[in-house]
């Protein structure tokens, strides 16, 4: 059975979802964000499939956290140049992720 079975088709994070995520630390930020880019490849991956293979660790170090922030740190990724997305990150099995490949100097 899939993680992502039981997480919502498109569900943008509630009010109290947003709170919690408001109250995580710059600590669990940046280990939530080294999990997403474990997961991450230079080709694309549905977003689904990257928040699937990292549930049971975050359950495990974040359960205080919705599931919704990992979709909301992919978008900070994504604002920080570290990785695309195409499509809507909250459409987890509608969009799809990449890292972002480094520029070479010509």
């Amino acid at each position: 059975m899939s993680h992502t079975e039981n997480l919502p088709e498109s569900d943008e994070p509630s009010a109290d979802e947003i709170a919690q995520m408001r109250a995580a630390t710059p600590v669990e930020a940046a280990a939530v964000d080294k999990l997403i880019v474990r997961e991450c490849a230079a080709h694309w991956r549905k977003v689904a499939m990257v928040v699937g293979k990292i549930l049971n660790e975050f359950d495990a170090d974040f359960s205080h956290l919705p599931y919704a922030y990992i979709q909301a740190r992919m978008q900070e990724l994504e604002d920080a140049g570290a990785v695309e997305i195409a499509g809507d990150v909250w459409a987890m099995r509608h969009s799809e992720i990449r890292l972002v490949a480094p520029q070479h100097a010509a």
